[in-house]
């Protein structure tokens, strides 16, 4: 009469067990000093205090609508110059002849899911228009760039806040804190993963400098992408 034999304890030792937990535990620190690093540079609680009722949603002035085309010009330069080969770019509003959309231009770059804004305003009196920078689904070293370059250009909030009404549902977006006018930058992670980052208000040179900061980081993953896609037709065609 024969007997099974017992089945191991454990089907790893005790030494790799060991040093799974650590690479996994060295890989939770490196995410937290990577959020950590930001603290003092954005928002320092993405839940925090609400800007009054009479400062939100931001809706174009009379004055916005009349510079609209010298606007979206400036930031369609910026655009292009940087992000030009790179993403696809529409006009906002049609240079102000639709009066209820912000002024400004909005991009997508190929082939990755990055996205965003470039919105601007023009307040009477004021001899030039602010922009602000709202880019989502970006990768961590992305954001890092965005922020790093905001934070070195330095500079006083601006008074009046840009602000948005949720395109789908018409009431006010969840991330209400992420549009603070008054911090360097803000931002926060998605469940997939990716980030959306929303910069300070912005002349036309910061925009430029903090697009041209980017940019670097948005090339090499694109150049990522496209390798690991050719790697992958080349797989299917020896198959």
């Amino acid at each position: 009469m024969t007997f099974a034999s017992r089945p191991s304890a454990s089907a790893v030792s005790a030494p790799e067990l060991f040093r799974l937990f650590a690479a996994a535990r060295r890989s939770v620190d490196r995410e937290a000093g990577f959020l950590d690093s930001f603290r003092d540079k954005a928002v320092p609680n993405p839940h925090g205090p609400v800007l009054p009722v009479d400062r939100r949603p931001f809706r174009p002035t009379r004055h916005d609508v009349l510079r609209a085309g010298e606007i979206e010009q400036m930031a369609w330069r910026a655009l292009l110059l940087h992000f030009g080969d790179m993403a696809e770019m529409q006009v906002l509003s049609h240079g102000g002849r639709m009066p209820y959309r912000q002024p400004g231009v909005s991009y997508a770059v190929h082939e990755l899911r990055h996205r965003g804004r470039v919105v601007g305003m023009w307040d009477e009196g004021a001899d030039r228009p602010m922009f602000q920078l709202r880019a989502a689904y970006i990768e961590p070293l992305v954001l890092r760039r965005i922020i790093n370059a905001v934070q070195l250009l330095g500079g006083p909030g601006i008074l009046r806040p840009l602000h948005v009404v949720d395109r789908w549902t018409g009431g006010w977006p969840q991330d209400v804190a992420l549009y603070r006018p008054e911090r360097c930058a803000t931002y926060r992670r998605d469940r997939d993963g990716s980030y959306r980052v929303y910069t300070r208000p912005l002349t036309a040179a910061e925009l430029a400098l903090v697009l041209e900061c980017a940019a670097p980081e948005v090339r090499k993953y694109l150049a990522v992408r496209r390798k690991r896609l050719e790697r992958m037709y080349d797989t299917a065609g020896r198959s």
